[in-house]
This record gives structure tokens, C-alpha cells and sequence, in this order.
């Protein structure tokens, strides 16, 4: 890797003809979270890719430049957001020193001080009567709308995507195993069609709209599935994504999590047999065929299977430790362990509480219907003793007519 020096004299015109060399020395300008300088590249970038495909901005050289553009501008906005975080986070500074300015508020302190100036400006300035003769010579200066970097990103993405799908759609009618047996070169466009999905998806995710990500996510997966091995990491990267964006439904959450979680003990296993701890990897349990679950009950002994092995000493000896590939899955995983943890409590808390709901809602609708009830046989009870009383008024007013009746006749 080139130091930041010498990178920045390189002389970027002279990369006319190898324009994704220029993709490679932005990269590191982004690593080293120098984005509007990698971004910059990207830039000259697209236009000689452009000017060496005739000019035609949807040629299928074009379209991984644009993705390139795009991602550089995501990750930007993904920096600059966790700034933003960091400093909202940061507790007010009590002291009556004033603490030093970041850069954001340089910037934004001149751009304050420039519109104070121009205001004052306007304020003293006196518009002159209009002549109504010379508003045809004048031309309409139309106000200038930014646009912004998520909105460039997402258009750059969506030209990526129309130019991978048209070239595509000349092989629709390939199965998948025939692409990846005899056309290595398309099945490698499909993964940069899914490369675009995702991305659309981490923008949607950037203005929380989950739905809408869970459908670029899913796009890209389904790509993925169909040309791509089953423990891909790609794929683990992609179920990790959907768990984030499954906001709405726990269930599904837990699900992503724990596919995530079998890939990457799968990589683990491999990892630790390549490297002769091949006692360890025997005791970790993949669970390939539960990759092809729907949907998986909190209660799912596999959830927890291998989660001693990963609290063991023998993970977490010296040697294990001081192998990078090692230590980054060990830890993956640990943490994955947890978040799964985490969705199950928050599965379990949901169910207790629509349960607790429902015996309660029960409980009124019960002291509700036997209200009602009571009400109901007062009323009922109240009628039958009505009749039964003007009944028996009636047959004592008919047996008195009838025994004066014969007393009169007994007279005659």
C-alpha cells in the first residue's frame, strides 16, 4: 500500500487508458477516510471509461465505475453520520474555557458569518425600479437545488442496475449451474448486479425505510443463492444486513442472525483445521440443512449448540488469539451468539406481554358478558313473573263472575 504522499502525487490524467487502476488508488484514499479525494478519482474514473466506450454511458465497462461512485459516496455519508453521533453523544463542556473547533464547526461557523454578510448586503441594498422593456433581455437566473450525496449515490446505483440487467437478460434462459460451469465471466456480473442491490438496500437503510431495504437485500441474496457457494460470506454479509433491517418483525431477525451464524462457524471450523487445531473444529457443530429454514421457534436446540465451545479455553488460548483470521471470526461469532441472545429475550418479553393482553382483554370480555348475563336473566325473570301474576288476577276475576253468576241463578 502506497503511503498518502505518494499518492498524492501520483498524476492522475496520465491513467487515460486504465481507468480501474484509478478505482484502486481511490480505495485507499477511502480506507484512510480521505473521501472527497477518493471520490474525486472515482470521477475521473467514469469519464475515461466513458470516452474509451465511444461515450456511450451504458456500454457494461461503465457500470462498475458508477457502483464504485456510489459506494464511495455511501460511505461518506455513513462516516460523516457517525461523527455526527459521536459529537451528539459527547457530554456539554461545563468549563467557562471554550473548547476547541472541529472542522464542522469551522465550516459551519463561516458559512453563518457568509450569510450574515449577504444579508447585510441585501439589507443596504436598494432594487431599482424594473423597466418592463428589458425583462425579455434578462435572463432568469433559476435557484440552484443541491442535491445530495445519498440522492447521487442511488442514481449512479440505478444506472449500474439497468446496464447489468439489459447485458443479462441474454441469458435468462441459462440454468444456473450451466452459468457457473461454462460462463464464468456472466456469473461474475450477476455478483455485481447483487453488489448494486445491497448497496441500494444499505441506502435505504441510511432514510429507515426497512421494507424497502429488505427488498434490495432479498434481490441480492436470491442472486447470490442461485451462482454463489451456500457459506459464502457475501451471503452471511447479506442475512447480517436483513437481520439489521428486520426491525419490524423479531422473528425474522433471529432467523438472519442465525443463518449469519452458521456460515460464519463454518469459516471458523475451516480456519481452525488449516491451522492445526483440529480438536476444536471437530467440536463445532454446522448446521448446514437449517440454512433452508423459514422460520426457526426460540426454543431451537441448535441455537445454543456450539455456544461452550466458543467460551472455552481452547478458543480463547494464546495461540488461537494471535491469528488474525482467527481472533476476527472468534469474535464475529461471540457477538453474533449474543444478538441472538438478545432477539430471543426480546421474542420471549413480546409474547409474555400479548399474552398478559389477551387474558386481560379475556377477563373483561368475561365480566362484561356476565354483566350482560345478569342483566339478561333480571329482565327475563321479571317478565315471567309478570304474566303469572295478571294470570292468576284473571282466573280469580273469571271464578268470581262464575260463582256470582250462580248465586244469582240460585236466587232466581
Amino acid at each position: 500500500m502506497s503511503t498518502l504522499q505518494e499518492l498524492e502525487n501520483i498524476n492522475y490524467d496520465s491513467y487515460t487508458d486504465k481507468p480501474e487502476e484509478l478505482v484502486t488508488i481511490a480505495k485507499q484514499f477511502l480506507n484512510l477516510k480521505k473521501f472527497e479525494k477518493g471520490i474525486e478519482i472515482l470521477e475521473k474514473a467514469i469519464r475515461f471509461a466513458v470516452a474509451n466506450n465511444d461515450n456511450d454511458e451504458t456500454k457494461l465497462d461503465c457500470a462498475k465505475f458508477y457502483y464504485h461512485y456510489a459506494d464511495a459516496l455511501i460511505r461518506k455519508c455513513m462516516e460523516s453520520d457517525e461523527l455526527l453521533a459521536i459529537n451528539e453523544a459527547q457530554p456539554q463542556n461545563t468549563n467557562k474555557e471554550e473548547p476547541p473547533k472541529s472542522n464542522l464547526d469551522v465550516v459551519l461557523a463561516e458559512k453563518n458569518e457568509n450569510l450574515e454578510k449577504n444579508h447585510d448586503v441585501e439589507e443596504d441594498y436598494e432594487e431599482e425600479p424594473r423597466n418592463d422593456n428589458d425583462s425579455e433581455s434578462r435572463e432568469e437566473i433559476e435557484p440552484v437545488q443541491d442535491v445530495s450525496d445519498e440522492e447521487v449515490a442511488s442514481e449512479n446505483l440505478l444506472v449500474a442496475e439497468s446496464i447489468y440487467k439489459s447485458y443479462l437478460s441474454n441469458y435468462d434462459d441459462k440454468e444456473p449451474s450451466e452459468i457457473s460451469d461454462k460462463f464464468p465471466e456472466i456469473k461474475k456480473l450477476y455478483f455485481e448486479l447483487s453488489n448494486v442491490y445491497q448497496k441500494l438496500g444499505e441506502l435505504e437503510m441510511c432514510k429507515s425505510d426497512f421494507k424497502s431495504a429488505i427488498d434490495y437485500f432479498t434481490s441480492a441474496l436470491n442472486l447470490r443463492k442461485k451462482y454463489d457457494d451456500k457459506f459464502s460470506r457475501a451471503i452471511a454479509e447479506l442475512y447480517f444486513n436483513m437481520a439489521t433491517a428486520f426491525d419490524f418483525d423479531a422473528k425474522k431477525c433471529l432467523m438472519s442472525f442465525y443463518k449469519t451464524k452458521i456460515i460464519m462457524e463454518y469459516h471458523l471450523k475451516q480456519e481452525l483445521k488449516k491451522h492445526n487445531f483440529s480438536k476444536t473444529s471437530d467440536k463445532i457443530k454446522v448446521f448446514e440443512e437449517d440454512l433452508d429454514l423459514e422460520s426457526i421457534p426460540t426454543d431451537h436446540k441448535n441455537l445454543n449448540a456450539n455456544i461452550e465451545v466458543m467460551n472455552s479455553d481452547e478458543i480463547h488460548n494464546e495461540l488461537v488469539v494471535k491469528i488474525e483470521d482467527l481472533l476476527e471470526l472468534v469474535g464475529i461469532i461471540l457477538e453474533l451468539n449474543q444478538k441472538i441472545e438478545d432477539v430471543i429475550i426480546d421474542i420471549k418479553d413480546f409474547e409474555k406481554y400479548s399474552k398478559e393482553k389477551e387474558e386481560l382483554k379475556q377477563e373483561a370480555k368475561f365480566t362484561e358478558d356476565y354483566d350482560k348475563s345478569k342483566v339478561v336473566e333480571v329482565n327475563n325473570t321479571l317478565i315471567r313473573k309478570r304474566p303469572r301474576k295478571d294470570e292468576n288476577t284473571d282466573n280469580e276475576r273469571e271464578e268470581g263472575g262464575k260463582k256470582h253468576k250462580s248465586e244469582e241463578k240460585n236466587l232466581d
